[in-house]
Protein backbone atom coordinates (compact mmCIF):
# COMPACT_ATOMS: atom_id res chain seq x y z
CA UNK A 1 0.00 0.00 0.00
CA UNK A 2 2.74 1.97 0.52
CA UNK A 3 4.47 1.83 -2.69
CA UNK A 4 0.67 2.84 -4.45
CA UNK A 5 0.85 5.81 -1.94
CA UNK A 6 4.32 7.17 -3.38
CA UNK A 7 2.86 6.88 -7.19
CA UNK A 8 -0.69 8.42 -5.78
CA UNK A 9 1.70 11.24 -4.73
CA UNK A 10 3.29 11.41 -7.87
CA UNK A 11 0.50 11.58 -9.71
CA UNK A 12 -0.80 14.21 -7.47
CA UNK A 13 1.87 16.52 -8.13
CA UNK A 14 2.55 16.11 -11.88
CA UNK A 15 -1.29 17.19 -12.54
CA UNK A 16 -0.58 20.38 -10.16
CA UNK A 17 1.88 21.09 -12.16
CA UNK A 18 0.30 20.73 -15.82
CA UNK A 19 1.39 20.05 -18.65
CA UNK A 20 4.85 21.49 -19.85
CA UNK A 21 8.06 21.60 -18.15
CA UNK A 22 8.69 21.24 -13.96
CA UNK A 23 10.70 23.55 -12.52
CA UNK A 24 10.91 21.96 -9.11
CA UNK A 25 12.60 19.46 -9.65
CA UNK A 26 13.64 19.32 -5.63
CA UNK A 27 9.99 18.08 -4.95
CA UNK A 28 10.26 15.76 -8.22
CA UNK A 29 13.26 14.17 -7.18
CA UNK A 30 11.45 13.36 -3.38
CA UNK A 31 8.57 11.60 -4.77
CA UNK A 32 9.91 10.27 -7.50
CA UNK A 33 12.71 8.24 -4.87
CA UNK A 34 9.92 6.93 -3.26
CA UNK A 35 8.82 5.47 -6.19
CA UNK A 36 11.31 4.55 -8.50
CA UNK A 37 11.54 0.76 -8.20
CA UNK A 38 7.75 0.50 -9.11
CA UNK A 39 8.84 1.50 -12.90
CA UNK A 40 10.00 -1.70 -15.01
CA UNK A 41 13.05 -0.61 -16.20
CA UNK A 42 14.23 1.36 -13.91
CA UNK A 43 17.07 -0.48 -12.57
CA UNK A 44 18.67 -0.14 -16.32
CA UNK A 45 22.13 1.22 -16.73
CA UNK A 46 22.71 0.53 -13.29
CA UNK A 47 20.11 3.30 -12.11
CA UNK A 48 18.53 3.83 -8.88
CA UNK A 49 16.65 6.57 -6.50
CA UNK A 50 19.55 8.10 -5.42
CA UNK A 51 21.18 9.20 -8.45
CA UNK A 52 17.79 11.05 -9.23
CA UNK A 53 19.38 14.15 -7.66
CA UNK A 54 20.57 14.93 -10.74
CA UNK A 55 17.32 15.04 -12.51
CA UNK A 56 17.29 18.13 -14.98
CA UNK A 57 15.17 19.25 -17.82
CA UNK A 58 12.18 17.67 -16.90
CA UNK A 59 8.83 17.86 -18.43
CA UNK A 60 5.35 16.11 -17.93
CA UNK A 61 3.24 15.26 -21.38
CA UNK A 62 0.21 12.69 -19.26
CA UNK A 63 0.96 9.89 -18.84
CA UNK A 64 4.67 10.63 -19.63
CA UNK A 65 7.62 12.44 -17.60
CA UNK A 66 10.37 12.46 -18.99
CA UNK A 67 13.64 13.44 -17.80
CA UNK A 68 17.66 14.10 -18.10
CA UNK A 69 20.03 12.67 -15.38
CA UNK A 70 23.70 13.09 -15.56
CA UNK A 71 25.26 9.99 -14.87
CA UNK A 72 29.11 9.53 -14.04
CA UNK A 73 30.24 6.27 -14.56
CA UNK A 74 32.59 6.99 -16.99
CA UNK A 75 33.99 9.95 -14.99
CA UNK A 76 34.74 7.37 -12.45
CA UNK A 77 37.03 5.60 -14.71
CA UNK A 78 38.70 8.90 -15.39
CA UNK A 79 36.99 10.25 -18.10
CA UNK A 80 35.92 14.30 -17.76
CA UNK A 81 32.60 14.22 -19.65
CA UNK A 82 29.59 12.60 -18.08
CA UNK A 83 26.69 10.94 -19.97
CA UNK A 84 23.55 12.51 -20.21
CA UNK A 85 20.70 9.78 -19.97
CA UNK A 86 16.33 10.71 -21.37
CA UNK A 87 14.51 8.78 -19.32
CA UNK A 88 10.86 8.62 -20.20
CA UNK A 89 8.18 7.53 -17.51
CA UNK A 90 5.25 6.32 -18.25
CA UNK A 91 3.37 6.62 -15.02
CA UNK A 92 0.08 5.22 -15.97
CA UNK A 93 1.64 2.27 -17.27
CA UNK A 94 4.84 2.36 -14.44
CA UNK A 95 7.63 1.61 -16.83
CA UNK A 96 10.72 3.46 -17.43
CA UNK A 97 13.14 3.70 -20.70
CA UNK A 98 16.52 5.05 -21.38
CA UNK A 99 18.03 6.47 -24.15
CA UNK A 100 21.48 7.84 -24.36
CA UNK A 101 21.42 11.76 -25.04
CA UNK A 102 24.58 12.55 -25.07
CA UNK A 103 27.67 13.98 -22.62
CA UNK A 104 28.94 16.85 -21.09
CA UNK A 105 32.23 17.98 -20.05
CA UNK A 106 32.54 18.60 -16.22
CA UNK A 107 35.94 18.98 -15.53
CA UNK A 108 38.68 21.10 -17.57
CA UNK A 109 40.41 19.24 -20.29
CA UNK A 110 44.57 19.14 -19.98
CA UNK A 111 45.96 22.08 -21.43
CA UNK A 112 46.62 21.23 -25.67
CA UNK A 113 50.04 19.96 -25.86
CA UNK A 114 52.16 21.23 -29.27
CA UNK A 115 53.91 18.12 -29.12
CA UNK A 116 56.01 18.86 -32.57
CA UNK A 117 57.38 21.94 -31.49
CA UNK A 118 58.72 20.05 -28.21
CA UNK A 119 59.88 17.64 -30.83
CA UNK A 120 61.94 19.49 -32.97
CA UNK A 121 62.81 21.95 -30.07
CA UNK A 122 64.36 18.83 -28.75
CA UNK A 123 65.90 17.42 -31.38
CA UNK A 124 67.91 20.26 -32.63
CA UNK A 125 69.09 20.64 -28.76
CA UNK A 126 69.94 16.96 -29.29
CA UNK A 127 72.14 17.37 -32.61
CA UNK A 128 73.80 20.56 -31.26
CA UNK A 129 75.32 18.51 -29.10
CA UNK A 130 74.72 21.28 -26.19
CA UNK A 131 73.59 20.49 -22.79
CA UNK A 132 69.98 20.72 -22.05
CA UNK A 133 67.58 20.68 -18.83
CA UNK A 134 65.70 17.90 -21.09
CA UNK A 135 68.72 15.60 -21.38
CA UNK A 136 71.52 13.91 -19.63
CA UNK A 137 74.33 13.24 -22.56
CA UNK A 138 75.59 10.00 -21.64
CA UNK A 139 79.37 8.97 -21.69
CA UNK A 140 79.05 7.54 -25.01
CA UNK A 141 77.44 10.55 -26.65
CA UNK A 142 73.50 9.22 -26.35
CA UNK A 143 71.10 11.45 -24.91
CA UNK A 144 68.70 10.47 -22.17
CA UNK A 145 65.61 12.17 -22.07
CA UNK A 146 64.70 13.58 -18.93
CA UNK A 147 60.94 12.91 -19.98
CA UNK A 148 59.22 13.96 -16.65
CA UNK A 149 60.35 17.35 -17.21
CA UNK A 150 59.51 17.04 -21.11
CA UNK A 151 56.03 16.10 -20.52
CA UNK A 152 55.03 15.90 -16.88
CA UNK A 153 52.70 13.59 -15.52
CA UNK A 154 48.61 14.25 -16.52
CA UNK A 155 46.15 11.51 -16.79
CA UNK A 156 47.71 8.17 -16.74
CA UNK A 157 46.20 7.40 -20.35
CA UNK A 158 47.21 10.75 -21.45
CA UNK A 159 50.50 10.99 -20.28
CA UNK A 160 51.32 7.49 -22.27
CA UNK A 161 49.89 8.54 -25.24
CA UNK A 162 51.37 12.09 -24.95
CA UNK A 163 54.93 10.66 -24.38
CA UNK A 164 54.66 7.65 -26.95
CA UNK A 165 53.84 10.81 -29.66
CA UNK A 166 56.40 12.47 -28.86
CA UNK A 167 59.20 9.48 -28.86
CA UNK A 168 57.76 8.66 -32.90
CA UNK A 169 57.83 12.73 -33.39
CA UNK A 170 61.28 13.02 -32.43
CA UNK A 171 62.73 9.29 -33.87
CA UNK A 172 61.07 10.95 -37.06
CA UNK A 173 63.67 14.37 -36.46
CA UNK A 174 66.86 12.44 -35.21
CA UNK A 175 66.83 9.38 -37.74
CA UNK A 176 68.12 11.35 -40.90
CA UNK A 177 71.00 12.72 -39.00
CA UNK A 178 72.11 8.48 -37.89
CA UNK A 179 70.09 8.33 -34.45
CA UNK A 180 68.13 5.91 -33.09
CA UNK A 181 65.86 5.09 -29.98
CA UNK A 182 68.26 2.51 -28.17
CA UNK A 183 65.76 2.52 -24.95
CA UNK A 184 62.54 3.53 -23.33
CA UNK A 185 64.20 7.46 -23.34
CA UNK A 186 67.46 6.71 -24.76
CA UNK A 187 68.41 7.60 -28.23
CA UNK A 188 72.24 7.29 -29.92
CA UNK A 189 73.91 8.43 -32.80
CA UNK A 190 74.78 5.01 -35.33
CA UNK A 191 78.15 5.06 -35.38
CA UNK A 192 79.74 4.26 -38.98
CA UNK A 193 80.77 1.44 -40.36
CA UNK A 194 84.53 1.09 -40.90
Amino acid sequence: MVQDSAIHALKAFLDRRGVGPLADTDELTSLLEACWHQFEGCAETEMHAGKLDRIEDATWQPPYLDLIIERHGAVVRGSKYANLQRWCLDVEALTAEVNEEGRRLIAPLDKRLNREAIAESLANAILSGQPDERFKILPDGSVSLDIALIIPATKKKTTEDRRKRLHKDLSERLEPHGWRKTGPKVYSKEKPTP
